[in-house]
């Protein structure tokens, strides 16, 4: 154990702006219209959603990698070293997006910003996390794949 690092993004900022100028429209239709209550909803959800996609923080947990989207860490993965097959540095592309995606070919993405990432290889596919500590995190799983073997 002793890996931890947190990668902060742009993205939460992005959406909390886009949330109060929206909320700001929102307010001005005062008569209470489908627009206005629609506006208002969108408003919540990307202020929530900034809440839970503000920062990735990948911690060595032992056993497993644990990656954590926070600050308010709801949305939570786990990859035990013992699954890994192998990892190497990569890139995520436009269509892994930021976030959590699946897309069947590709296998999971876990992104907060940038196109850096980890690319770990275990039998029922691969699993990307994205980074801006790539050296580091690449070193852990190599050095945690060989201690398991």
């Amino acid at each position: 154990m002793g890996y931890e690092h947190t990668q902060r993004s742009w993205l939460g900022w992005i959406l909390t702006a886009a949330g109060f100028c929206l909320m700001i429209i929102a307010m001005l239709f005062t008569d209470r219209t489908v627009a206005g209550a629609t506006l208002f909803m969108v408003t919540l959800v990307l202020l929530f959603a900034s809440l839970f996609f503000s920062t990735l923080t990948v911690r060595d947990a032992g056993d497993h990698l644990s990656l954590t989207f926070g600050p308010v860490p709801v949305f939570r993965a786990y990859i035990v070293y013992s699954e890994i097959s192998g990892v190497d540095r990569a890139r995520s592309s436009l269509l892994d997006g930021w976030g959590i995606h699946y897309i069947p070919w590709r296998g999971w993405t876990y992104n907060i910003w940038g196109f850096k990432c980890v690319r770990i290889r275990m039998a029922q596919g691969a699993v990307r996390v994205g980074t801006n500590d790539q050296d580091a995190l690449v070193a852990l799983l190599e050095k945690k794949i060989d201690t398991g073997r």
